[in-house]
């Protein structure tokens, strides 16, 4: 398993040296593979913390390393020989994991998502009869990135043919992607504990120099393994370990990308991205994004081609009088410039799986009226949400009701003596027994001000109000 993997070494600053096969290499320098060069992990998270403006590219190289490093533990840690062929597939797993994200990441991919599916929903209703020529129906509106790296494996044509040339068999890429009946290692490229979060918890904490994810990820992999069903888990002395890089993982979350200001900026980056999808200057649709793959123009699509397309609407909005083109032009201007908007107030709170936060409609309409009340623009208002859980499945849950793809995904431990592993959640002696029934519920309202200018409200005097309006609302809790 060794000298197979070093035709090329990268010196990476999280995991040392890192070997690559001559196929990875390849992969590696195809150019949308390179395209992640270009394509922030964190989105803006850059313009708060300075160093963190890793690549998804990267990140991507460490999650190859990882997805080796694990079946190595596993074949050492079981006595399973663990064939050639699938060290081959998951460690391009891992390196192909994100070659589908867009421009920013997460951010983007949901104002994509939310804005074709209301197109859709616009089509069906036959409210806008310019929109007709629309989708094929074989096509959902619009990808997220997993299934758009789905298409970039079957559409391009310098991928498939250094696939060729190696006669390796995309569709085994095929089956470790998919939903389906899932493999058993599966959980070495999709669960709470993978080679992705392996990776990106120590190079956020390693570049954003917030330490939270500064957890033994090397110790974690060493005691990678599967039981007597071929499942993927942990040895037992692993549990501490796994439980503190959970944790970490929480507070990696609220430290830098639900960092107030981050949150701000990543608002502004949905409002002009919607809005260059409204006007034309994008077209994300699952159509289009497949010809862009086809012809090679997907190879251009990165944070800076989007940088490019906000300096263009800020010149073509500066002369506008339109209320909605004055609050975009400030949004691209809070990007540009950064003059990010204010978090005005905010309620946060850990609650338990299944209760009730406080509901969104509470906020959107002291929003109006605040708006109403300083005769601002509603638009310049954004009430900001954001559940977070530690775990995906709660300690309280009925494991013996999971299906398939949550008991793969979810992470295991095998106890010393045992021939099959048990879910972390479920031992009482771990920590995310306890903590995986709780979630963290976000509620916070920003304020965009003129940017030319300092007229407008304070800071306090909007504060003010919507502390009046949301407590004199009945809350419908």
């Amino acid at each position: 398993m060794g000298t197979h993997f070093q035709h090329k070494t990268i010196t990476d600053p999280v995991h040392g040296s890192i070997g690559l096969s001559k196929l990875e290499a390849e992969v590696a320098s195809s150019r949308t593979f390179q395209r992640l060069h270009n394509v922030r992990q964190l989105g803006l998270a850059h313009l708060v913390f300075p160093g963190a403006g890793y690549s998804r590219f990267s990140h991507s190289i460490g999650a190859c390393h990882n997805a080796g490093q694990i079946l190595k533990a596993i074949s050492r840690n079981s006595g399973e020989k663990i064939s050639k062929s699938k060290i081959v597939a998951y460690r391009l797993a891992g390196l192909l994991h994100d070659i589908g994200h867009y421009p920013f990441s997460h951010a983007t991919e949901h104002v994509i998502e939310n804005y074709y599916a209301k197109t859709l929903l616009a089509i069906d209703g036959q409210s806008d009869a310019n929109q007709q020529s629309a989708i094929p129906n074989d096509l959902p509106p619009s990808f997220d990135h997993e299934n758009l790296g789905e298409q970039i494996l079957k559409h391009d044509g310098e991928l498939r043919s250094i696939f060729e040339r190696h006669g390796f068999e995309i569709n085994t890429l095929e089956d470790i992607f998919s939903k389906g009946t899932p493999d058993p290692l599966i959980g070495i490229i999709s669960s709470d504990l993978d080679c992705d979060r392996l990776d990106y918890l120590r190079r956020t904490a390693h570049f954003s120099g917030a330490p939270y994810g500064s957890v033994d990820i090397k110790y974690i992999i060493e005691q990678a393994t599967v039981d007597d069903t071929g499942q993927y888990c942990f040895l037992q002395k692993a549990m501490r370990a796994a439980d503190h890089l959970l944790v970490s993982r929480y507070y990696d979350y609220m430290q830098v990308p639900f960092n107030k200001t981050v949150a701000a900026v990543e608002w502004s980056l949905v409002s002009c991205i919607n809005k260059l999808l409204k006007i034309g200057k994008l077209d994300c649709s699952a159509q289009n994004m497949i010809c862009q793959i086809q012809s090679g123009d997907w190879y251009n699509f990165d944070d800076q081609n989007v940088f490019e397309k906000l300096r263009e609407l800020v010149g073509e909005l500066s002369t506008s009088t339109l209320e909605e083109d004055i609050v975009i032009r400030d949004h691209a201007r809070a990007i540009l410039n950064r003059r990010p908007a204010k978090m005005i107030a905010a309620w946060e709170e850990i609650k338990k799986k299944g209760e009730s936060s406080l509901p969104l409609q509470l906020f959107e309409k002291a929003k109006k009226a605040v708006a109403a009340k300083f005769g601002i623009s509603p638009d310049r208002f954004y009430v900001w949400k954001a559940p977070l859980q530690l775990s995906k499945i709660a300690g309280e849950t009925d494991h013996d009701h999971l299906d398939d793809v949550q008991k793969a995904t979810a992470v295991k431990i095998l106890a010393t003596g045992k021939l099959e592993a048990e879910l972390l959640i479920s031992r009482r002696d771990a920590l995310l027994s306890q903590l995986s029934n709780f979630d963290y519920s976000g509620r916070r309202v920003y304020y965009l001000p003129e940017s030319d200018g300092d007229s407008g409200p304070e800071k306090a005097e909007l504060y003010d109000a919507f502390v009046e309006e949301v407590c004199h609302q009945p809350s419908g809790r």
